[in-house]
Protein backbone atom coordinates (compact mmCIF):
# COMPACT_ATOMS: atom_id res chain seq x y z
CA UNK A 1 0.00 0.00 0.00
CA UNK A 2 1.41 3.46 -1.33
CA UNK A 3 0.81 6.82 0.88
CA UNK A 4 0.13 10.07 0.18
CA UNK A 5 2.02 12.30 2.31
CA UNK A 6 0.27 15.42 2.94
CA UNK A 7 1.42 17.76 6.00
CA UNK A 8 0.71 15.26 8.85
CA UNK A 9 -1.89 12.95 6.93
CA UNK A 10 -0.85 9.85 5.33
CA UNK A 11 -3.44 8.99 2.94
CA UNK A 12 -3.06 5.17 2.05
CA UNK A 13 -3.85 4.54 -1.86
CA UNK A 14 -4.92 1.46 -3.51
CA UNK A 15 -5.65 1.05 -7.40
CA UNK A 16 -9.37 2.22 -8.26
CA UNK A 17 -9.09 4.53 -5.34
CA UNK A 18 -10.36 8.07 -6.74
CA UNK A 19 -8.31 10.67 -6.41
CA UNK A 20 -8.44 14.69 -6.64
CA UNK A 21 -5.50 16.50 -8.52
CA UNK A 22 -4.75 19.50 -5.86
CA UNK A 23 -5.18 23.15 -7.42
CA UNK A 24 -1.36 24.20 -9.32
CA UNK A 25 -0.45 25.81 -12.16
CA UNK A 26 1.78 23.22 -13.01
CA UNK A 27 -0.25 20.31 -12.82
CA UNK A 28 -2.56 18.93 -15.78
CA UNK A 29 -5.84 18.71 -15.11
CA UNK A 30 -5.51 20.27 -11.72
CA UNK A 31 -9.28 20.35 -9.83
CA UNK A 32 -10.39 17.24 -11.66
CA UNK A 33 -10.96 14.60 -10.09
CA UNK A 34 -10.24 10.80 -11.86
CA UNK A 35 -9.44 6.98 -11.14
CA UNK A 36 -5.81 5.37 -9.85
CA UNK A 37 -5.07 3.37 -12.28
CA UNK A 38 -1.44 2.43 -11.23
CA UNK A 39 1.22 3.08 -8.63
CA UNK A 40 4.35 2.80 -9.62
CA UNK A 41 7.39 4.31 -7.54
CA UNK A 42 10.33 3.94 -9.52
CA UNK A 43 8.54 5.80 -12.48
CA UNK A 44 10.70 9.46 -12.90
CA UNK A 45 7.87 11.08 -14.27
CA UNK A 46 5.49 10.34 -11.25
CA UNK A 47 4.34 7.42 -9.59
CA UNK A 48 0.66 7.72 -9.97
CA UNK A 49 -0.56 7.18 -13.07
CA UNK A 50 -4.48 8.68 -13.00
CA UNK A 51 -7.10 8.32 -15.54
CA UNK A 52 -9.58 10.61 -15.74
CA UNK A 53 -13.30 10.35 -17.41
CA UNK A 54 -12.43 11.21 -20.97
CA UNK A 55 -9.95 8.49 -21.20
CA UNK A 56 -7.12 10.88 -20.48
CA UNK A 57 -4.14 9.44 -18.28
CA UNK A 58 -1.76 11.44 -16.48
CA UNK A 59 1.39 10.45 -13.80
CA UNK A 60 1.71 12.78 -10.65
CA UNK A 61 3.63 12.72 -7.58
CA UNK A 62 2.30 11.95 -4.05
CA UNK A 63 1.81 16.12 -2.88
CA UNK A 64 -0.06 16.46 -6.47
CA UNK A 65 -3.50 14.52 -5.02
CA UNK A 66 -5.58 13.89 -2.62
CA UNK A 67 -8.36 11.12 -1.97
CA UNK A 68 -11.52 12.42 -3.24
CA UNK A 69 -13.81 12.75 -0.52
CA UNK A 70 -11.53 12.83 1.90
CA UNK A 71 -10.92 16.92 3.65
CA UNK A 72 -7.23 17.77 3.81
CA UNK A 73 -6.32 19.21 6.78
CA UNK A 74 -6.00 22.29 5.10
CA UNK A 75 -9.59 22.85 3.94
CA UNK A 76 -10.23 21.44 7.30
CA UNK A 77 -9.03 24.68 8.99
CA UNK A 78 -10.07 27.06 6.15
CA UNK A 79 -13.58 25.99 7.18
CA UNK A 80 -12.79 26.58 10.92
CA UNK A 81 -11.46 29.75 10.27
CA UNK A 82 -14.24 31.25 8.38
CA UNK A 83 -16.78 30.33 10.67
CA UNK A 84 -15.09 31.66 13.59
CA UNK A 85 -14.64 34.78 11.34
CA UNK A 86 -18.79 34.62 10.78
CA UNK A 87 -19.41 33.95 14.24
CA UNK A 88 -17.08 36.66 15.30
CA UNK A 89 -17.99 38.52 12.54
CA UNK A 90 -22.01 38.73 14.15
CA UNK A 91 -20.93 38.97 17.58
CA UNK A 92 -19.17 42.08 17.66
CA UNK A 93 -21.47 44.08 15.61
CA UNK A 94 -22.72 47.03 17.62
CA UNK A 95 -26.48 46.61 18.54
CA UNK A 96 -29.15 49.27 17.06
CA UNK A 97 -31.19 50.03 20.05
CA UNK A 98 -34.59 51.65 19.99
CA UNK A 99 -33.49 54.53 21.74
CA UNK A 100 -30.62 55.33 19.13
CA UNK A 101 -33.47 55.17 16.18
CA UNK A 102 -35.88 57.24 18.15
CA UNK A 103 -33.29 60.16 18.25
CA UNK A 104 -32.16 59.77 14.69
CA UNK A 105 -35.86 59.76 13.60
CA UNK A 106 -36.45 63.38 15.50
CA UNK A 107 -33.29 64.74 13.95
CA UNK A 108 -34.84 64.02 11.03
CA UNK A 109 -38.18 65.81 11.85
CA UNK A 110 -36.61 68.87 12.68
CA UNK A 111 -34.60 68.97 9.91
CA UNK A 112 -37.82 68.25 7.65
CA UNK A 113 -39.70 71.03 9.26
CA UNK A 114 -36.90 73.96 9.15
CA UNK A 115 -36.82 72.94 4.98
CA UNK A 116 -39.75 73.60 4.77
Amino acid sequence: MNFIHKNTDRIPLKNGNTVRVRRSRNSPYAGRSGVLSAIEPDDSYGAYLVQFEDGLMFRYDGHELELAGVPSKSSREGIVRRILRLLNSLVSKPQIHNHCLDEERSVMDNRMDTTH
